[in-house]
């Protein structure tokens, strides 16, 4: 069996090669494929609205990914979710399968008041289990929902785009990556701040005769 010579060991250092554009004699065929890619095919599908972060009532952001999944190698089994976006998202959490908990059993609710509520159905957070083994061909479509603490910063406007990175963990521990697009949807903050705002005085009002006397 031919020797596998370093640099083909690095497809990620090639890469960065090329794209500063140094001189090497490779082509991107002669780059082993990354075993970690290979194995699960990550698309973001449907409107753009339904990928996106979005302002809760609480000031707390949520976050809403449209995916289909597509295992193309198998032993994979789907452990947990991680994202990442521009801003610090320390205490993000994936919201829990509601048949887990006492409340209401066939759907997800974001925290807050007048929270988005979806159809258990349509959400694949329930997914995530190291111990279930899916076969190669499983095909997995829905919305991966979670939410942070942490506010959107205000440099980021509503109806923007910011790009990010979701990674799947599988059962090894292995993270299988895709960049994402989401809208940045800062709705509740605006109606928000529009309820709050104090009424202005007409410039055309009469005045207090009472006071004046």
């Amino acid at each position: 069996m031919p020797k596998i010579r370093n640099w083909m060991k690095r497809p990620d250092l090639v890469r960065q090669l090329q794209a500063l554009e140094v001189p090497i004699d490779v082509t991107p065929d002669d780059l082993l494929p990354d075993e970690a890619s290979a194995k699960l095919r990550i698309d973001t599908i449907a409107e753009t609205i339904e990928t996106s972060a979005f302002t809760l009532s609480s000031g707390a952001t949520g976050y809403m990914i449209s995916l289909s999944l597509t295992v193309m190698r198998s032993p994979l089994a789907i452990a947990g979710f991680e994202l990442s976006v521009p801003w610090p998202t320390k205490y993000m959490t994936w919201l829990p399968d509601p048949a887990d908990g006492n409340g209401p059993r066939n759907s997800y609710q974001f925290p807050g008041r007048n929270a988005p509520e979806f159809p258990r159905e349509m959400v694949i957070n329930h997914r995530a289990n190291a111990r279930r083994n899916l076969r190669a061909g499983t095909y997995i479509e829905g919305l991966l929902l979670g939410y942070g603490f942490e506010s959107i910063p205000d440099c980021y406007r509503h109806n923007s785009y910011v790009v990010g990175t979701l990674a799947i963990i599988d059962q090894f521990g292995v993270r299988h990556s895709a960049e994402i697009t989401l809208w940045i949807d800062r709705s509740a903050k605006r109606r928000a701040e529009s309820k709050n705002a104090a009424p202005r005085g007409s410039l055309f009002a009469k005045p207090d005769r009472r006071a004046a006397s």
